[in-house]
């Protein structure tokens, strides 16, 4: 079975099941480490291939430096795909 979510507590909660993999930021892992009972196997990726999203509020305008700062991530991210 295949599981998409953003949601940390919903991988986590899949992850205690013992039928599920995930893969999540080490700062989560440390953050949440004594209370979930997850810990970290030593796997190597070989590069960005995890699916991101850009979240924003509705009906809130951008500022100006997020705007160049989205163009600019727009463009690497064509650079390298």
């Amino acid at each position: 079975m295949r599981v998409m979510t953003f949601s940390v507590q919903v991988r986590a909660h899949l992850l205690a099941t013992g039928e599920f993999l995930t893969a999540m930021p080490k700062s989560m892992l440390r953050l949440n480490s004594e209370c979930s009972g997850l810990k970290q196997l030593p796997i190597k990726l070989g590069g960005p291939n995890f699916p991101v999203a850009i979240v924003t509020l509705k009906d809130r305008t951008l500022t100006p430096a997020v705007e160049l700062f989205l163009k600019s991530l727009r463009t690497y991210v064509k650079s390298i795909a």
